[in-house]
């Protein structure tokens, strides 16, 4: 294949599959997770299905949401969103503050992966 890179296509079922799997996250997890964290990862996924490549979620450290892709991650809680760019040797954090309902900063729209 040379230096071809495969993409896979996602269909809506994937995108729906992984709604299922972050409301899972949150109703089997231990801890509690506030409503405005919820909030914010479902309108942060739906960001995601709009403007960007299919991530992997998982429960942060804390009662967080987080969304990976290779080298980047961001971390979702009821306040703000934590941007991760993992370089060789170096790990760049980003904080951004957002509310459920209102508008992503255009730095964390430009973050998304393509």
């Amino acid at each position: 294949m040379g230096d071809e890179v495969l993409r896979t296509s996602v269909s809506l079922a994937d995108w729906r599959r992984l709604e299922e799997q972050l409301e899972a996250i949150v109703s089997q997890s231990g801890a509690s997770f506030d409503p405005a964290t919820v909030a914010n990862a479902r309108e942060f996924l739906a960001l995601a299905r709009e403007r960007s490549s299919f991530p992997s979620i998982a429960k942060g450290y804390w009662s967080t949401i987080c969304f990976y892709w290779p080298g980047l991650e961001f971390e979702v809680s009821k306040s703000h969103i934590e941007i991760y760019r993992f370089f060789d040797k170096s790990t760049d954090i980003q904080h951004h503050d957002h509310r459920p309902g209102d508008a992503f900063s255009a730095e964390v729209i430009a973050a998304l992966p393509g």
